[in-house]
């Protein structure tokens, strides 16, 4: 993984164990190439234990159980601090595994005793994390926790445990019984232990459930591996790696399972994998047998996996395109600068781009706190290709602000997108002469301000155009993307694998009109959720939902439909997850008194007569329980709902 590749470059400032504090709590920082800077973390120390060597790594996510290491539980904790984005996305997830790589290099960490634990968002993170590097962790424990969208298939050897109170009214509990459900379902090592009085904390003491974690071991080599992937930088898990990808911008799966003594592997949407030191060295290839396998690269021909004699290292470390847009800037784990044009006439223009491009580098996505630690900022006058040539770039300004700008656009293939006045501009290219050398392809983002006015709007919220900056959801983020500054959608596009625009069938077919609102596409996706379900009412929000928490949970995308056309929508490849729940008619009523006459809410159907006594079938997306959990009460008998894919809810709007 291109991730594991960056780790080995960094370097600390602490001594030999010989040195340690032992039993002491104190700020430690390590280095990292992403901005050149010292990273603080938070540590506690164990007492020196007589006879061990190796000690268990607690990994802290905002919040943790309240036991402090003692020479009855001795184990190392650590608490990043780059949490910013939510659910430990893009700059926080690389922060965390920089800084889990610190310790083990520098401390006497057992590596097959590393635990993640994580409270309310911190949960969700820990979750997210443990998702993309399952071999890297013993046990996982979500701890009140909020959030889904991570892959529960890649839990299937890495034992979870959900700590949750019955009355969370922040993170209610519906969320996490609906989670347990479908990993149980799908054979995970899954516990769900509840709390009935507890609220949006776990109840003392946590003595116990501290000893239950340490005593869980990594298992380094499971008769089963199941790994999931949005994107070609997190690769595969145990002893089964996933090398690239048939299409980059859909989700890949692969399984490797051990039959009577034998290896198989199946496999979604990948071109290549390797196998590295499997629990049997036997594996079967259609009617084939290869004995005595220790490594071994295999590659997708005609359908059937044969042999191949290296490995698409080319492809893991960035010479090769892989969906996700702004994304890539930050999980590949190199340098990043962010470069503002200077060859403007006027001295408040370039004023503005240089406000616009400290924004952008205070944040590591675009709707969350600043970090604590910037990326670099320069002008044009002032960057070299000599000083940054291993630098990820962020390119602020027009073709007619910076000569930078205007060699990267000049080789965007030409084709549909056009630079519309009075707009935003943002394209992912690869940086010239950077790709095609191991080890060296590197990135350059342009954000591009095409605006005759609005550009000081622009600078204050110039990291709201970063797109796919948050992590979520990668595949289905636009390589290319012209935005008002309302954040409404222009254009948008994605490349091939070779840096071409992808071909779409229909491309020039009009948008409806609905797609002038999320109010619409909302209805179209509940019209698709009820066909499939059958539930009474699906749920969503509405026009005048104003998020949580300094966020803005409903996800639909708002569109120019008299700009857009169908090509503009051929990206969106997003499967909602869903959850259904029981509501009394009297419950029904509350939710619509409190919220659906505000619009805060949708529902289809709209709610008419209600019996007060009749249950009712409720169908939502996932994250939209968060908000229903405000009332004090949970769902009844929650179950998992079926995923609706976003294409459903687009043909739902072109019928």
């Amino acid at each position: 993984m291109r991730l594991l590749f960056v780790i080995l470059l960094l370097y600390a400032d602490v001594a030999d164990a010989a040195d340690l504090k032992w039993g002491k709590t104190f700020r430690g920082s390590y280095h990292t190439a992403l901005n050149g800077k010292q990273i603080g973390i938070g540590i506690k120390l164990p007492p020196k234990v007589e006879g061990l060597e190796k000690y268990p790594l607690v990994v802290a996510l905002k919040g943790s159980l309240r036991v402090n290491p003692s020479r009855e539980l001795p184990f190392f904790e650590l608490r990043p601090s780059q949490g910013n984005i939510w659910g430990y996305r893009a700059v926080s997830a690389i922060d965390v595994m920089h800084a889990i790589a610190h310790m083990k290099e520098h401390y006497p960490i057992d590596h097959d005793r590393v635990y993640l634990i994580g409270s309310s968002a911190g949960g969700s993170g820990a979750m997210h994390l443990a998702s993309l590097f399952p071999d890297q962790f013993a046990a996982v424990v979500p701890l009140v926790a909020a959030g889904n969208h991570y892959p529960i298939e890649n839990f299937l050897n890495l034992p979870v445990v959900f700590y949750h109170g019955a009355r969370d009214w922040t993170s209610a509990i519906c969320d996490a019984r609906v989670q347990y459900q479908k990993m149980r379902d799908f054979g995970c090592p899954v516990w769900l232990i509840e709390y009935q009085t507890a609220g949006h904390s776990i109840p003392r003491p946590h003595e116990p459930l501290m000893k239950w974690l340490l005593e869980q071991r990594r298992n380094t080599k499971p008769d089963r591996v199941t790994y999931v992937s949005e994107t070609g930088d997190t690769s595969g898990s145990y002893w089964l790696r996933i090398s690239e990808l048939i299409d980059p911008h859909r989700t890949a799966s692969i399984e490797g399972v051990v039959v009577n003594g034998e290896v198989r592997i199946s496999a979604t949407n990948v071109l290549s994998c390797s196998i590295v030191r499997p629990p049997v060295s036997r594996l079967r290839l259609g009617d084939q047998v290869v004995e005595g396998v220790e490594s071994l690269n295999l590659v997708r021909v005609n359908g059937r996996w044969e042999r191949a004699h290296g490995i698409n290292w080319y492809g893991m470390f960035g010479g090769e395109y892989q969906s996700g847009a702004a994304a890539n800037l930050y999980f590949s784990g190199v340098p990043l600068v962010v470069v503002y044009g200077t060859l403007s006439k006027d001295p408040q223009r370039i004023e503005l781009l240089r406000q616009a491009a400290v924004k952008i580098s205070a944040c590591g996505g675009p709707d969350y706190g600043e970090l604590r630690n910037r990326f670099v900022v320069v002008s044009d006058k002032e960057f070299t290709r000599r000083n940054f040539s291993g630098f990820n770039r962020i390119l602020v300004g027009t073709p007619g602000d910076s000569y930078l700008i205007g060699e990267v656009s000049s080789r965007i293939p030409e084709s549909g997108i056009q630079f519309l006045q009075n707009r935003v501009v943002s394209v992912l290219r690869p940086t010239h002469g950077h790709p095609g050398s191991l080890g060296s392809g590197r990135l350059s983002y342009l954000v591009m301000p095409f605006l005759e006015e609005g550009l000081d709007q622009f600078a204050e919220n110039a990291q709201k155009f970063l797109v796919g900056a948050d992590g979520f959801d990668r595949g289905s983020q636009g390589d290319c993307v012209v935005m008002d500054l309302e954040g409404r959608i222009c254009r948008q596009r994605q490349f091939d694998k070779k840096w071409n625009w992808k071909h779409v069938l229909l491309a020039e077919t009009p948008l409806p009109e609905g797609f002038g609102n999320r109010s619409s596409l909302a209805l179209a996706h509940m019209r698709v959720m009820r066909r499939e379900s059958k539930a009474d009412f699906a749920l969503w929000w509405g026009p005048n939902d104003k998020g949580m928490w300094g966020a803005d949970f409903n996800f639909l995308k708002r569109y120019h439909p008299e700009e857009c056309t169908r090509a503009d929508l051929a990206i969106e490849r997003r499967s909602v997850e869903t959850m259904l729940g029981s509501v009394t008619g009297l419950e029904l009523k509350e939710i619509a008194k409190r919220w659906v006459v505000k619009d805060e809410l949708m529902t289809e159907p709209k709610i008419g007569e209600i019996d007060d006594a009749r249950m009712y079938r409720l169908h939502l997306p996932m994250d939209l329980y968060i908000k229903l959990g405000q009332r004090r009460k949970n769902l009844r008998d929650p179950k998992p709902g079926p995923s609706i894919p976003t294409q459903d809810a687009v043909a739902e709007l072109f019928r």
